[in-house]
């Protein structure tokens, strides 16, 4: 019986260190997931950035009060 026990024990340490591996490249997965919806989230700010510069500034900030220029023009 101490001889099966002695394996399990021993074996343990190739178990934690499988584990440990597993935790790492969980990990190492969640961040390369967390990488791809920052940069997905630049991606869209930048396009939305673009749209809006070509809309004008009228166009997209329509709490603006209307100066006297503005409605000369």
């Amino acid at each position: 019986m101490a001889k099966v026990i002695g394996v399990v024990e021993r074996g343990s340490g190739y178990n934690s260190a499988a584990e440990s591996l597993e935790e790492q490249e969980e990990e190492a997965r969640e961040i390369r997931e967390m990488f791809e919806r920052e940069k997905e989230a630049r991606a869209q700010k930048i396009e939305k950035a673009k749209i809006l510069k070509m809309m004008g500034p009228k166009d997209f900030a329509p709490h603006r009060k209307e100066s006297r220029r503005d409605r000369r023009g």
